[in-house]
């Protein structure tokens, strides 16, 4: 009996607190409401007009990159994803911008002299391997100093693990902020990066990291640019890197593919008028694959947006001494004004004047010789 009397005091208490429960619900729900109202009207007053690419036609394909978004851009090996990730970067550092930017493909002092060669016109083999004059040796120099204060942070290893990204990241978040700068942070490539802090098989692995990335982005407001190679898949020999990126092409699982908002296919595009038979005659052998590629030419196709925007469009790019510039779908010929680099056009000089030289000594040789008794 006594347990029936307590079963039904607690019955009735259970009914006299509902209404209250019920009334603290509510108030709960309310919260989150006028909470998620607080955050929308937020976003609105602190609305940025985002970071821009430096070609107009990438602009008009993606829209400019808001905090909070994550770009993949993904290529054929060679294709060219690392220049056009380090022509973003220059672009994004002289508009004002932070940039991180994680090279896993060569070292922090290699891609600093790179991108002064790409400054000035110079081709990185030449710097290199000892080609340029003294001259040209103290126009590199000096570029290389300007990078010390540009504000590009190249991270100084090429295999970071999964901590060492969150925690740069962070602190390069931290530093921007203060400034009052928005970051970018770029990572070239992901196949290269230490993930044996992540529990699972490789796919598994690739999509935690995914996740991660996205959950920096949108938690720091910062902008997150990721390179990846593109699978040969079953597409045919040498011409694989002239096609256009499928997307489940692209190495490192769907995870990759899912959390990027934006998805981008860098290649070096055929020629538009390439016929079957002339295909046909490169995979046997028979023709060289330069006759058909269109020549100093990068395109850039939209493969994935959240918002939608110009999906599968694709923008064509000149690529010249490591740069891209803006290409018209009228342009046939590579324009005048981008044949040859001041570095280029002054190597032609002293080698006519060198040429000259030589011709002179031979002239001079010749009429001291005439005559000479042999």
């Amino acid at each position: 009996m006594p347990r029936k009397i307590d079963a039904f005091r607690d019955a009735v208490a259970d009914a006299l607190e509902a209404p209250a429960r019920s009334a603290r619900k509510r108030r709960d729900l309310a919260v989150v409401r006028q909470e998620r109202v607080d955050g929308a009207l937020a976003i609105l007053a602190n609305a940025t007009p985002g970071v821009r690419w430096p070609w107009p036609s990438l602009n008009m394909q993606t829209d400019t990159l808001v905090p909070g978004t994550v770009i993949l851009m993904a290529a054929y090996t060679g294709s060219g994803k690392t220049t056009v990730a380090l022509n973003a970067v220059q672009y994004w550092s002289k508009s004002g911008h932070e940039v991180l930017y994680f090279g896993t493909e060569q070292s922090a002092s290699s891609l600093t002299l790179k991108t002064a060669c790409m400054d000035l016109g110079v081709p990185y083999a030449d710097a290199i391997r000892g080609r340029l004059s003294a001259h040209w040796v103290g126009r590199v120099e000096a570029a290389v100093s300007e990078q010390a204060a540009s504000s590009v942070t190249y991270y100084p290893h090429n295999s970071p693990t999964v901590s060492d990204v969150e925690a740069a990241i962070r602190a390069s978040a931290r530093e921007a902020r203060r400034a009052g700068k928005q970051l970018v942070v770029v990572l070239d490539y992901l196949g290269h990066f230490d993930l044996g802090e992540l529990r699972g098989d490789f796919p598994q692995r690739n999509r935690d990291f995914a996740k991660l990335l996205k959950k920096l982005a949108v938690e720091l407001s910062i902008i997150v640019v990721e390179c990846a190679q593109v699978g040969a898949g079953d597409l045919a020999g040498s011409m694989i890197r002239h096609t256009k990126p499928e997307i489940a092409q692209i190495q490192g699982g769907t995870g990759i593919q899912q959390e990027a908002d934006v998805i981008l296919g860098v290649y070096a595009p055929l020629k538009r008028d390439v016929t079957e038979e002339q295909r046909a005659g490169v995979r046997a052998g028979h023709e060289d694959l330069s006759t058909i590629v269109e020549p100093y030419t990068a395109a850039i196709a939209l493969l994935k947006h959240r918002e939608g925007a110009m999906l599968g469009s694709t923008s064509l790019f000149w690529v010249r001494h490591n740069r891209l510039y803006q290409r018209k779908r009228t342009d046939r010929i590579l324009p005048p004004e981008l044949e040859l680099s001041e570095y280029e056009r002054d190597r032609m000089r002293r080698s006519s004047l060198i040429d000259d030289i030589r011709e002179l000594e031979l002239e001079l040789r010749e009429e001291t010789t005439f005559g000479q008794p042999e």
